[in-house]
């Protein structure tokens, strides 16, 4: 999706040499390769994609991360309790990023926690898309720090 193409966007810019996506084999499959594919020839950045259902491999393409980042809708609620990792998949220094934002504190963040990995809630990007759609709509910059203060950022 959007998010999903948006993380991967920065990360080229930031320097990504390869790409790692876990998607469901369904019949949007296709289609991630065919985006996929495309990001590759704009980027410049090696992409690869697999099945969420392998874990194994999850794991390993995990262990040698430096950022993880979901970009489902796996852990909103009313569904706070599932997660597409489990906490033995994560490791200390791996920043994961979850664009979910109800709840603050996903259960990924939770075990991102718990093993000394760097926890990015998605009310960040919630605050900051609503920042840009607030300067469309007003032509003004909308005061940030007063709406960080009101979500309990």
């Amino acid at each position: 999706g959007g998010a999903a193409a948006a993380i991967m966007a920065q990360c080229a810019i930031d320097g990504a040499k390869e790409i790692v996506v876990f998607n469901k084999k369904d019949s949007f499959y296709t289609k991630a390769q065919e985006r996929l594919k495309l990001i590759e020839e704009k980027t410049g950045v090696e992409m690869h994609l697999y099945d969420i259902d392998d874990k194994a491999l999850l794991k390993q393409e995990i262990d040698g991360a430096d950022v993880l980042a979901n970009a489902t809708s796996v852990g909103m609620v009313p569904h706070q309790d599932s997660c597409l990792v489990e906490e033995s998949d994560l490791h200390e220094g791996l920043y994961v990023f979850d664009c979910v934002y109800n709840p603050k504190d996903t259960l990924l963040l939770q075990r991102a926690k718990k093993v000394g990995a760097i926890p990015v809630s998605g009310v960040y990007m919630l605050l900051y898309q609503g920042a840009e759609s607030f300067k469309l709509w007003t032509g003004k910059e909308m005061p940030i720090e007063v709406a960080r203060k009101a979500i309990g950022l």
